[in-house]
């Protein structure tokens, strides 16, 4: 209490302790703001890079709609169908990761709308209804409940999306980059802002050409 009774008091004797604070605040909210739009900026770029990757890769493997590749969501279908091309090139199946990265993607980002919207709902009714005590417990006790099991299948949908989004990748850099294909898988799953930088630079290399072996099943 004495303290700040010390520093009101040093504060009316010396104006410019007021100033200088006010300075200090306004220079961390001017750091803050730089920092947050220098991460915005460079995210935004990022994503303008990974597009321009993706549909030039897309464009090459002769795939259809590759403009998608700068929809968020859709980009992912592209992805998956750029992989499944570069796929049949090396000689392998398709798995549709298209489709399924999409739907994926698109499922996970509707139920967690809708868990958020859930709660917001329940917290809003709860206030204008004025119920407290054991009801109100009861009643928050049985939405958590409710939440936990979706929250787990989305933390599994988000894992599964994931472990094919670099099923996907690795197909891609397999086409584009075969020697080094593991190198850059394992680049971008350590280091977060590699992916979008690989499938641009990568993105300038000519695919791999079809690999297809034949038989001479001809009667003689």
């Amino acid at each position: 209490m004495n303290f700040l009774l010390s520093v009101a008091s040093t504060n009316e004797n010396n104006p410019g302790a007021d100033f200088s604070v006010i300075l200090l605040l306004l220079l961390v909210l001017f750091i803050w703001a730089f920092v947050m739009l220098l991460s915005i900026g460079i995210s935004i770029l990022m994503y303008i890079l990974e597009g321009f990757g993706i549909n030039r890769m897309a464009k090459k493997l002769g795939v259809s709609k590759s403009g998608g590749a700068f929809a968020p969501i859709y980009r992912f279908k592209i992805l998956g169908d750029t992989a499944d091309a570069a796929a049949v090139r090396d000689g392998k199946k398709r798995m549709g990761l298209g489709r399924l990265l999409f739907w994926l993607e698109v499922g996970i980002y509707s139920s967690t709308a809708v868990i958020y919207i859930f709660y917001v709902v329940f917290v809003i009714l709860n206030a204008l209804s004025g119920n407290a005590g054991t009801n109100s417990l009861l009643a928050g006790t049985a939405i958590f409940a409710l939440l936990i099991p979706a929250c787990i299948l989305i933390i599994i949908a988000e894992l599964t999306f994931s472990v094919f989004r670099y099923i996907a990748l690795y197909r891609v850099f397999e086409c584009f980059s075969p020697d080094l294909a593991v190198l850059w898988l394992l680049l971008v799953i350590f280091v977060s802002f590699a992916e979008p930088i690989l499938l641009l630079v990568l993105s300038k290399n000519q695919p791999e050409p079809f690999k297809f072996k034949y038989t001479n099943t001809a009667n003689t």
